[in-house]
């Protein structure tokens, strides 16, 4: 479902004569808007990961060819990881039973 239809049918519902039929429904897609707006913030957190490994790997080469120091090198992991963190965190905040959140868990403790 499109974010734009949803607005649109919130929108007629919201200047509709107010009845339970339109407070049910009107629910229901204030729920799924929301539902959608978590989903969005986790792919934006996503797509922030490739730019910051891109940049991760071009230092990493620059340090190979020693024209960086480690510490940069250091500098763009950390930013990497910081941007994953990101991305789980989101993912976590997404979830709507205890089994998603469980299985992100496990995923967690199995890296360690």
């Amino acid at each position: 479902m499109d974010i734009t239809l949803i607005n649109d049918m919130i929108d007629e519902l919201e200047n509709n004569e107010t009845s339970l039929s339109n407070i049910r429904n009107l629910s229901a897609l204030y729920n799924v808007k929301s539902h959608m707006r978590k989903e969005d913030n986790a792919t934006k957190e996503l797509s922030d990961i490739l730019p910051s490994y891109l940049d991760y790997i071009d230092t990493k080469r620059d340090y190979q060819l020693h024209k960086t120091s480690a510490d940069e090198v250091y500098t763009a992991m950390q930013s990497v990881c910081s941007e994953i963190k990101e991305f789980i965190r989101a993912l976590y905040r997404g979830t709507d039973t205890p089994k998603e959140r469980e299985i992100i868990m496990r995923m967690i403790k199995e890296m360690q």
